[in-house]
């Protein structure tokens, strides 16, 4: 997946929780490369030596990014400022008309929406809040605790004990199902499942690292909350045993996870299989998402066995502990800005444990009026998205991108059917997939409306319960009907693939993005149409390579995970990875971590150029194509930052994700004239591709 985000995210929804987490770290080769993106130029080099300092040294010869920054990006900060600045116009103009709205008017309810929040009181929420924690602590043992957990889980939309939801089955045929999903450590952060599932992290000294910043936005909490300092480390230290114990039983890697971790079971296999976790009662709170005689999806049965060993009556105080915990972690960030701040910082640096250090960077906090818009986004994401849609992409434009979308399936069908290494029958499978391939270029129409079923009151806490709910529902909904779209942030700066329906999106935010940075013209996008193929056009291409990288080709047209290669063609296959793995560890880019995406970036420029040659492409041309592309990928990181992406991400570097892929673009050498004595030069044996 195409990243271009504040924050490295490892898991966007179902399938890439798991193709985001940790991987095998390659060794690090030292080269005559540096790919620290977070170093300011001091000399300009040469364009032969290292196209992507040559070409984006005006921007790398300065600091750029501000002190309260993690990263700037040419693109990418242009393109955030400027899609927030629309939001909050867009949310200015509704607030502002609010007197000439009618009852039942959407815009109405974000006015009605406004007036809880301007009139939400502290103790107005605890009483709410409060109401359900008395009922977990009048539980008189496991069973009753049980019971109303699961209660309160529905009613709240939480994940306590376990999150039975709708989602996609991976490891087979891709079909939804009732789920017993993984639990996290908090409402928003399905990456530090990592932390639970993951055996190599949880002897690490990060991951205590980690538990002890968890541990200090959590004591932050409960002191704001009102609780005395005993009964505060209490719970902390109760919740952190908890996981601690849990994880020790659950999936030991993500390989193992992907391939092995999904089993179905009949409600009756599956109660055999545990014994204090009652699944009737579960299925009792959840009917509206369960069928009669439906398979259970458990994602990960060895999780789900240790939570259902701890549900014993020794245990009670401390599942009333965690449980008290995550009631409040997911709602007390609504009562005022000190637990808002505390619960924004808690995000800002959860990721970032760099030598046992947290990020030293001292952010503004946020004011009221920042929480009241983030709120209002979050809520009414619909109706934001729609009103941003119809205003800045125009119908014209995504028809145009939905022509260069077909222009990349067609070219990326002719070189599978040139590759010399495919047998005819893996071609016809490869190509089948390829033709099956959905694209997803939204446009207005394509936001699920949800914020019209939401009932307003003058009550903060019960719309905030109310609008979760709603979301919940709708979510399992649509998973129900396998549109995987409805969770996504529409005005994200990203593009991705998914190999459950075997389809690319282009998101709008992330067309916004480059329409803005690139200044392009939606009238007459063809005046910059080299422009548009070295950024969105590599980005299709990218998207569509997924369907054929070293996990997509593990999944068939359907989304199903079927094998559809001679025995032969894929050794060959694995040959050619192994390649690009060898390729890129000489650019310190732990090759076996970043394989699927530097498959994608390679074939994404082999379609280009494909493509471009068809064109009639002059010099000029190519180098618009290669420069936009360079900038595309300007970054500048702080140090901290920049070793957590190194340490995690599995995309290259940007400089990499440049430099990498061009010099293995034999056009690159014929445009700019590279001789064997430049540093850029790759004896053309030692070039890569796999597509």
């Amino acid at each position: 997946m195409l990243f271009k985000k504040k924050y490295i995210l490892i898991c966007l929804i179902g399938l890439i929780i798991y193709t985001l987490s940790v991987f095998t770290f390659g060794n690090k080769i030292n080269t005559k490369i540096n790919q620290t993106e977070s170093s300011i130029l001091t000399s300009k080099p040469r364009l032969e030596d290292d196209f992507y300092d040559n070409i984006n040294y005006k921007y790398l010869n300065k600091k750029e990014y501000d002190d309260k920054e993690e990263q700037w990006g040419l693109f990418y900060t242009k393109g955030t400022k400027a899609i927030e600045k629309e939001k909050k116009e867009i949310i200015d103009n509704i607030l502002k008309n609010c007197n000439t709205y009618g009852d039942n008017n959407i815009y109405k309810k974000i006015c009605l929406y406004k007036e809880s929040f301007d009139n939400k009181k502290e103790e107005s929420i605890k009483n709410k809040l409060n109401s359900y924690i008395s009922k977990i602590n009048s539980s008189s043992n496991i069973n009753d605790l049980f019971n109303n957990i699961i209660e309160i889980n529905k009613e709240l939309s939480l994940d306590i004990l376990i999150s039975p939801t709708v989602e996609i089955n991976y490891q087979g045929e891709s079909q939804p199902y009732f789920t017993m999903s993984l639990i996290s450590f908090d409402d928003n952060s399905n990456d530090i499942n990592e932390l639970v599932y993951n055996n190599t992290i949880y002897q690490d000294e990060e991951y205590e690292q980690f538990k002890k910043h968890i541990k200090t936005y959590n004591t932050n909490m409960l002191k704001l909350y009102g609780y005395e300092k005993q009964e505060t480390n209490n719970i902390v230290n109760d919740t952190s045993k908890f996981y601690d114990d849990i994880s020790r039983f659950s999936l030991k890697d993500n390989d193992y996870h992907n391939n092995k971790g999904f089993n179905l079971y009949t409600k009756d296999e599956l109660q055999k299989e545990i014994k204090n976790i009652n699944i009737d009662k579960i299925i009792e709170n959840y009917k509206d998402i369960y069928k009669d005689n439906e398979k259970i999806l458990v994602i990960d049965i060895n999780q789900l066995k240790s939570i259902d060993s701890y549900l014993i009556n020794d245990n009670i105080n401390i599942i009333k502990h965690y449980a008290t915990l995550k009631i409040l972690s997911n709602y007390t960030k609504y009562i005022n800005n000190d637990y808002y701040n505390n619960y924004l910082e808690f995000l800002d640096n959860r990721n970032y444990y760099i030598n046992n250090e947290i990020s030293n960077i001292s952010k503004d906090k946020t004011t009221e009026k920042e929480m009241l818009y983030s709120n209002i986004y979050n809520e009414f994401k619909d109706v934001i998205t729609k009103e941003f849609i119809n205003k800045n992409i125009s119908k014209e434009e995504i028809e145009y991108y939905k022509k260069i979308t077909s222009e990349y399936i067609v070219k990326l069908k002719e070189i599978i059917n040139k590759e010399e290494w495919l047998s005819k029958e893996t071609k016809e499978k490869a190509i089948e997939k390829v033709n099956s391939i959905k694209y997803n270029i939204p446009n207005a129409n394509s936001v699920v409306d949800v914020s019209s079923k939401y009932e307003m009151t003058n009550n903060l806490i019960d719309n905030i319960i109310s609008i979760n709910k709603k979301n919940r529902e709708e979510k399992n909904k649509q998973y129900m009907n396998k549109n995987l779209m409805y969770n996504e942030d529409l005005l994200e700066l990203n593009a991705f693939y998914l190999t459950v329906n075997n389809s690319i999106t282009l998101l709008s935010g992330y067309m916004y993005m480059y329409k803005i940075s690139l200044n392009l013209n939606p009238n007459n996008l063809e005046k910059d149409y080299y422009k548009i193929l070295g950024t969105i056009g590599l980005t299709l291409g990218h998207e569509l390579t997924h369907s054929i990288d070293s996990t997509g080709s593990k999944y068939d047209k359907d989304g199903n995970f079927k094998n559809w290669w001679t025995k032969k063609d894929k050794n060959e296959f694995k040959k050619l990875n192994h390649k690009v793995v060898k390729y890129y560890n000489k650019y310190n880019e732990f090759g076996e971590r970043t394989l699927g995406e530097n498959i994608a970036d390679l074939g994404a420029m082999n379609i280009t150029i494909s493509i471009a040659d068809d064109n009639n492409a002059t010099n000029e041309d190519y180098k618009e194509i290669f420069e936009t592309y360079a900038k595309d990928w300007c970054f500048q990181r702080s140090s901290y930052y920049n070793s957590y992406v190194k340490g995690i991400d599995v995309h290259a570097s940007g400089k990499a994700r440049t430099n990498a892929v061009i010099s293995s673009t034999d056009k690159f050498y014929e445009v700019y004239n590279i001789k064997e004595k430049d540093k850029m030069f790759i004896k053309k044996e030692n070039r890569v591709k796999v597509w």
